[in-house]
């Protein structure tokens, strides 16, 4: 049945039929504000699975692009080539630094 049908059949019956107007709030916002309790548990799951490697040694590949590079602190040089790999060991070096 209709909408329309049972807004007749209610004004019959007597019955007061409110007009409801539905907002819809969406964006980014909406869904931080709706998920925040999911997001937080995520977040901290994902501290609590890295937590121990925050301070292991560099290993491997480390040595060769990271300590043994000594561009890695020249974040001009670096941001000219715009090789995401390259801007991802700086980043690191910068936060972390270059010590083994």
């Amino acid at each position: 049945m209709s909408q329309n049908k049972w807004r007749k059949l209610r004004r019959e019956n007597g019955e007061i039929v409110e007009k409801k107007e539905v907002v819809k709030e969406i964006g980014v916002r909406k869904i931080l504000k709706d998920n925040w309790k999911f997001l937080a548990v995520l977040c901290l799951g994902i501290v609590a699975i890295y937590f121990n490697g925050m301070w292991g040694g560099f290993v491997s590949d480390d040595y060769a692009s990271i300590t043994q590079n000594p561009e890695i602190l020249d974040f001009g040089g670096t941001m000219k080539t715009v090789h995401i790999p390259a801007i991802a060991n700086m980043m690191i070096a910068k936060i972390f630094g270059i010590e083994s």
